[in-house]
């Protein structure tokens, strides 16, 4: 009889229109499966797989992902997740209004149907006001999850005040400026209207470039901001709901999506939220949205603070790219509980690394496989090197690191 659960993290789960192309040209359809193959292995003997889904699956009719950053993704991405492995997805983030409230209706009906848990945004009041329970060997545990922003000042008007509570928010939405208004050009109004593989030929015919940044991207939230008066009904509201988790659970973990981009280390904004949640009473805190793995530690009252994992999965090189800032590598956190005495008794984590094919598709690998695979001397050292900057990142060390399948993590 085992004695313990072993619940399993991810980052980023994304999936960008060049990988959307990749694997049409494969597959002549949009097939995804292989992508994460190589990494199925390491969740074969976790009870509970957890991520986050950056991206709306809403349907061809919305327009698939033809921008590079406003997504839509073929269904048969979630059937991808599931054969990996992936139990739960948080829908909470900056991208769950890319397709508008039809794109969360419609994302939810899809996770529905293909037996995914989920938490996050919301087809009704009702259900948003509900806590999510998973029961495992016996032990409750509450997952809730919460996002900084929509990316309403960007792409579309945000939520009208009495729909709020269809996304957990933490603050309130930014609201879109005349200048935002004016950006969206001919491209993306008609490519949002066209089928995925249509909207993808017309960006490329139209001469869509990559939308590299020479740097991270800061939380922008100014001290002043943070406790402001027009945000406390949101700051409230999670508390309510992380309090009410509190009673009905043996753990509760807080799935936040906050922080600054490609950010070597947190900023302030992501600072406060994750020391304001951890006094909370939640257990566990795995945040999202740097796009790179960040530290972990013990924040108040003994909580585990993950900052970020960073991608899962994504497409190196394109969109919203800095090169060098480690964003091809992804953290899969594992923790474990002991069933009798309902504590966290270990942490283990691996390294995954995204990575090109020939033929464009991205997919996701263990770099201590890429690592015992790499014939070529240089390619091969810097493999090793970046292994250890993301391992001392993440662990808060400063030393040298052998590549390994498992790491652990001092409680």
């Amino acid at each position: 009889m085992k004695n313990e659960i072993k619940l399993t993290f991810v980052g980023d789960i994304m999936c960008q229109s060049e990988q959307n192309a990749a694997v049409w040209a494969r597959h002549n359809a949009y097939i995804y499966d292989e992508v994460f193959t190589a990494v199925a292995g390491l969740f074969k003997e976790s009870d509970y797989v957890i991520g986050n889904l950056e991206t709306p699956i809403a349907g061809s009719s919305l327009g698939y992902t033809s921008e590079a950053a406003q997504f839509n993704t073929p269904e048969t991405f979630l059937d991808a997740l599931k054969i990996a492995g992936i139990d739960f997805l948080s829908t909470a983030n900056n991208h769950c209004l890319d397709r508008g409230v039809d794109g969360i209706q419609r994302t939810l009906e899809n996770l529905q149907a293909r037996g995914f848990d989920h938490t996050g945004t919301y087809a009704s009041r009702e259900l948003s006001e509900q806590i999510f329970i998973k029961e495992i060997s016996g032990i409750k545990i509450a997952l809730l999850s919460f996002t900084y922003g929509t990316n309403s000042e960007y792409y579309g008007e945000p939520l009208v005040d009495t729909e709020t509570w269809r996304v957990d928010l933490l603050k309130k939405q930014s609201r879109r400026t005349i200048e935002n208004q004016r950006k969206r050009s001919l491209r993306t109004r008609l490519a949002s209207a066209l089928p995925g593989r249509v909207s993808l030929a017309l960006a490329a015919l139209l001469g869509r470039t990559n939308q590299k940044i020479s740097d991270f991207v800061p939380d922008n939230v100014s001290s002043g901001e943070i406790e402001s008066p027009e945000h406390q009904h949101f700051l409230k509201r999670a508390r309510e709901k992380i309090e009410r988790a509190r009673s009905l659970a043996d753990f509760v973990i807080l799935l936040p999506h906050v922080g600054g981009q490609y950010n070597p280390a947190p900023g302030e904004y992501h600072k406060w939220t994750m020391q304001w949640m951890s006094q909370t009473g939640a257990d566990v805190i795995v945040a999202n949205h740097a796009h790179t793995p960040l530290r972990c530690e013990r924040l108040n009252n003994g909580c585990i603070g993950a900052y970020a994992l960073g991608n899962f999965c994504f497409t190196p090189y394109m969109g919203w790219f800095i090169p060098n800032a480690l964003s091809e590598y992804g953290i899969v956190l594992n923790i474990f509980i002991s069933i009798s005495e309902k504590k966290i008794t270990k942490i283990t984590y691996s390294v995954v690394k995204t990575v090109l094919e020939l033929d464009g598709v991205a997919s996701v690998r263990s770099v201590v496989d890429l690592i015992a695979k790499e014939k070529n001397a240089v390619s091969r050292e810097r493999l090793i090197i970046e292994n250890e900057a993301v391992v001392n990142r993440f662990g808060g060390m400063s030393k040298t690191i052998d590549p390994q399948d498992h790491y652990i993590y001092k409680l």
